[in-house]
């Protein structure tokens, strides 16, 4: 079993006819590629579409396997 933080793309979807209705989540029509990697790990990239930040492009996630006992955070 694996759990980490909740994964957010930061994609968005607006509404034309209201620009000024809040934003709602949105899978931006893509499909998130993941690619196992040799040390146990993965990567996701995930689009960015966020309209009011002018923020578009890519993202880069990478998740790393522990064994044992999980570092404590505070």
């Amino acid at each position: 079993m694996v759990e980490s933080q909740p994964f957010k793309p930061d994609s968005w979807q607006r509404n034309r006819q209201w620009p000024e209705d809040p934003q709602t989540p949105d899978s931006a029509g893509e499909y998130l590629p993941i690619l196992f990697l040799r040390d146990g790990g993965l990567v996701v990239v995930s689009p960015i579409q966020n309209w009011r930040e002018n923020r578009f492009g890519f993202s880069f996630w990478k998740v790393k396997e522990y064994r044992g006992n999980l570092p404590r955070t505070k």
